[in-house]
């Protein structure tokens, strides 16, 4: 696997820390995002198997699962992200997905990249190298952000070379050697908002804010609506983000 593809997918120390804080899974976008991963793994993927996040910054999204009942475990590539003292025995900081113990990655049965595509100029490429590297991977679950017209100072900031929709994740799971099983998008919520803002140029925050005291039950409620719409609409009604399966 190609040493930039990898470099590309690590935060630095100050993007990690402003976007995985503790406690930001209590946050309404977290919430939410850890419910649909949590949806999609219990229908789409056999009961038992063994899950690497690959890029999972600080282990949110592995803790998050594990308490779920997944046996997820992660692997991020900055040096500078302290794992959560939660996950630390799970998660394997400061190494390349690819240089992990050869018995490890035999082990392994399926990759989650969460947000991590969109930080590559080659995914396609970097996913197809990545599989090579785990031969007992069946299933890849992804998450991106979608849609190119609401690209913002958030994109640019946090290094992003695109936003998806739905024949862009078709076109990737296929340039990877794999198929496409399904794909949705969701936090529909937040797209009208979201292309508000881009109309009145208005900067989205780079910072999520952890959610305090009644905070804690507004994030809840926003979190439960998100629910809600992704189960109600159809998968085509553009939302912020894409979810999707893909199969080897």
């Amino acid at each position: 696997m190609g040493e930039t593809a990898l470099t590309e997918t690590a935060f630095t120390e100050n993007q990690g820390n402003l976007v995985y804080p503790e406690g930001i899974s209590a946050h309404y976008w977290h919430l939410a995002r850890n419910w649909t991963l949590d949806r999609a793994l219990h229908r789409d993927f056999p009961k038992g198997v063994k899950i690497l996040e690959v890029g999972c910054a600080r282990g949110a999204v592995v803790e998050a699962l594990r308490s779920k009942g997944h046996d997820v475990w992660g692997v991020e590539k900055s040096i500078e992200l302290a794992p959560y003292s939660s996950v630390k025995q799970f998660v394997v900081a400061g190494t390349g997905a690819e240089e992990l113990d050869s018995t490890f990655r035999s082990s392994i049965q399926a990759i989650l990249l969460l947000d991590v595509l969109e930080h590559l100029p080659e995914p396609e490429q970097f996913l197809a190298d990545l599989l090579q590297s785990y031969p007992n991977v069946k299933r890849v679950l992804i998450t991106v952000p979608a849609r190119q017209e609401l690209w913002s100072n958030y994109d640019d900031f946090y290094g992003h070379f695109r936003r998806y929709d739905l024949k862009g994740v078709r076109k990737l799971a296929i340039g990877a050697g794999c198929a496409l099983v399904w794909q949705s998008y969701f936090f529909r919520l937040l797209y009208l908002p979201m292309l508000f803002c881009k109309a009145a140029s208005v900067n989205r925050s780079t910072a999520p804010r952890i959610p305090t005291g009644v905070g804690t039950i507004v994030h809840r409620i926003i979190a439960a609506v998100c629910k809600i719409e992704y189960r109600l609409l159809p998968s085509y009604v553009p939302g912020s983000s894409i979810v999707a399966v893909f199969s080897r």
